[in-house]
């Protein structure tokens, strides 16, 4: 059986969580990924443009920026852009999930 290969990019400062992330993705079955990392979000714009991954993990909370930023900066960059961003986060929350909704983006 032939998986599907996927590039995701991975941004948290956390390695910690970075390799959790890993080890989960992969015991996929039916895909197999290509995961790029990045703990600021700086890089993770850098890996974004320069790789054009087909989804991002993103964490709400970055040394340099947060998550919703990075999610401005990139859409900003691609406004047609149709990314799949999942935004991580440790706090329970729902301000977060308004906050992005009103941003006007398709981010869960």
């Amino acid at each position: 059986m032939n998986r599907l290969e996927c590039t995701l990019l991975v941004v948290d400062d956390s390695p910690e969580d970075r390799e959790l992330y890993r080890r989960y993705l992969l015991l996929d079955r039916d895909r197999s990924y290509a995961i790029l990392e990045a703990e600021l979000g700086e890089r993770g714009l850098e890996l974004w443009h320069h790789h054009q991954p087909d989804a991002v993990l993103l964490a709400l909370h970055l040394p340099d920026m947060d998550g919703l930023e990075s999610i401005d900066r990139l859409y900003g960059a691609m406004p047609d852009a149709c990314l799949p961003i999942v935004m991580v986060t440790g706090q329970g929350n729902e301000a977060i999930v308004v906050c992005a909704i009103k941003a006007g983006r398709r981010t869960i």
